[in-house]
Protein backbone atom coordinates (compact mmCIF):
# COMPACT_ATOMS: atom_id res chain seq x y z
CA UNK A 1 0.00 0.00 0.00
CA UNK A 2 2.78 2.42 0.97
CA UNK A 3 4.66 1.65 -2.27
CA UNK A 4 1.52 2.36 -4.32
CA UNK A 5 1.00 5.67 -2.50
CA UNK A 6 4.62 6.72 -3.14
CA UNK A 7 4.26 5.82 -6.84
CA UNK A 8 1.04 7.80 -7.06
CA UNK A 9 2.68 10.85 -5.42
CA UNK A 10 5.67 10.66 -7.78
CA UNK A 11 3.39 10.36 -10.81
CA UNK A 12 1.36 13.36 -9.62
CA UNK A 13 4.48 15.44 -9.01
CA UNK A 14 5.81 14.63 -12.48
CA UNK A 15 2.50 15.67 -14.02
CA UNK A 16 2.46 19.09 -12.33
CA UNK A 17 4.75 20.99 -14.74
CA UNK A 18 2.79 19.90 -17.80
CA UNK A 19 -0.53 20.53 -16.09
CA UNK A 20 0.62 24.05 -15.20
CA UNK A 21 1.51 24.75 -18.82
CA UNK A 22 -1.87 23.48 -19.92
CA UNK A 23 -3.57 25.91 -17.55
CA UNK A 24 -2.01 28.95 -19.23
CA UNK A 25 -4.73 31.12 -20.76
CA UNK A 26 -5.06 31.24 -24.51
CA UNK A 27 -4.91 34.70 -26.04
CA UNK A 28 -6.97 33.57 -29.04
CA UNK A 29 -10.07 35.68 -29.54
CA UNK A 30 -11.23 39.24 -30.11
CA UNK A 31 -9.63 42.12 -28.20
CA UNK A 32 -10.43 45.84 -27.87
CA UNK A 33 -7.94 48.67 -27.64
CA UNK A 34 -10.15 51.24 -25.93
CA UNK A 35 -7.94 54.28 -26.61
CA UNK A 36 -8.27 53.79 -30.39
CA UNK A 37 -11.58 51.83 -30.60
CA UNK A 38 -9.71 49.15 -32.58
CA UNK A 39 -10.71 45.52 -32.35
CA UNK A 40 -8.11 42.89 -33.08
CA UNK A 41 -8.35 39.18 -33.67
CA UNK A 42 -5.59 37.24 -31.92
CA UNK A 43 -4.87 33.85 -33.48
CA UNK A 44 -2.17 31.34 -34.39
CA UNK A 45 -0.15 32.72 -37.31
CA UNK A 46 2.88 30.90 -38.75
CA UNK A 47 3.21 28.80 -35.57
CA UNK A 48 3.21 31.89 -33.39
CA UNK A 49 0.94 34.65 -32.13
CA UNK A 50 -0.78 36.78 -34.74
CA UNK A 51 -2.96 39.89 -34.64
CA UNK A 52 -5.25 41.26 -37.31
CA UNK A 53 -7.42 44.39 -37.16
CA UNK A 54 -11.11 43.50 -37.43
CA UNK A 55 -12.64 46.89 -36.55
CA UNK A 56 -11.13 50.36 -36.77
CA UNK A 57 -12.40 53.94 -37.16
CA UNK A 58 -10.15 54.10 -40.25
CA UNK A 59 -11.68 51.60 -42.69
CA UNK A 60 -8.38 51.17 -44.57
CA UNK A 61 -6.86 49.50 -41.49
CA UNK A 62 -9.46 46.73 -41.27
CA UNK A 63 -7.98 43.39 -42.33
CA UNK A 64 -4.35 44.42 -41.83
CA UNK A 65 -2.16 41.91 -40.04
CA UNK A 66 -0.10 43.83 -37.50
CA UNK A 67 1.73 40.83 -36.01
CA UNK A 68 2.42 37.29 -37.17
CA UNK A 69 4.70 34.59 -35.85
CA UNK A 70 5.46 36.07 -32.42
CA UNK A 71 7.20 33.35 -30.42
CA UNK A 72 6.54 32.38 -26.83
CA UNK A 73 9.21 33.82 -24.54
CA UNK A 74 7.68 32.65 -21.26
CA UNK A 75 4.33 31.85 -19.72
CA UNK A 76 1.74 34.04 -21.44
CA UNK A 77 4.43 36.20 -23.09
CA UNK A 78 5.32 36.46 -26.80
CA UNK A 79 8.03 38.39 -28.64
CA UNK A 80 7.74 39.43 -32.27
CA UNK A 81 7.52 42.35 -34.64
CA UNK A 82 4.51 44.68 -34.73
CA UNK A 83 3.42 46.98 -37.55
CA UNK A 84 3.11 50.69 -36.79
CA UNK A 85 0.13 51.74 -38.92
CA UNK A 86 1.22 55.39 -38.83
CA UNK A 87 4.52 54.86 -40.65
CA UNK A 88 4.42 51.31 -42.03
CA UNK A 89 7.52 50.21 -40.08
CA UNK A 90 7.78 47.11 -37.91
CA UNK A 91 9.22 47.25 -34.41
CA UNK A 92 10.19 44.64 -31.80
CA UNK A 93 7.28 44.06 -29.45
CA UNK A 94 6.38 41.99 -26.41
CA UNK A 95 2.82 40.84 -25.78
CA UNK A 96 1.99 39.79 -22.23
CA UNK A 97 -1.29 38.28 -21.10
CA UNK A 98 -1.57 39.51 -17.51
CA UNK A 99 -4.89 37.75 -16.89
CA UNK A 100 -7.58 36.01 -18.94
CA UNK A 101 -8.98 39.35 -20.15
CA UNK A 102 -5.96 41.67 -20.45
CA UNK A 103 -3.15 41.83 -23.02
CA UNK A 104 -0.36 44.38 -22.71
CA UNK A 105 1.74 45.26 -25.74
CA UNK A 106 5.07 47.06 -25.52
CA UNK A 107 6.91 48.05 -28.70
CA UNK A 108 10.28 49.77 -28.83
CA UNK A 109 12.38 51.56 -31.42
CA UNK A 110 15.90 53.01 -31.41
CA UNK A 111 17.40 50.04 -29.55
CA UNK A 112 14.79 50.33 -26.80
CA UNK A 113 15.26 54.04 -26.17
CA UNK A 114 11.75 54.92 -27.38
CA UNK A 115 8.89 52.64 -26.32
CA UNK A 116 5.12 52.71 -26.57
CA UNK A 117 2.64 50.56 -24.67
CA UNK A 118 -0.98 49.64 -25.17
CA UNK A 119 -3.60 47.64 -23.33
CA UNK A 120 -6.16 45.31 -24.91
CA UNK A 121 -9.25 43.97 -23.19
CA UNK A 122 -10.91 40.73 -24.28
CA UNK A 123 -14.27 41.19 -25.99
CA UNK A 124 -16.78 38.82 -24.41
CA UNK A 125 -18.77 37.09 -27.11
Amino acid sequence: MKSHLVSLCVAFALALPSAGAALADSPDGTWLRADTSQQLSVYDCDSGLGMKITKDPKAENVGKTVMCGAKSSGTNTWDGMILDLANGHRYPATVTMTDANTLNIKACAAAGLVCNSGKLTRVQQ
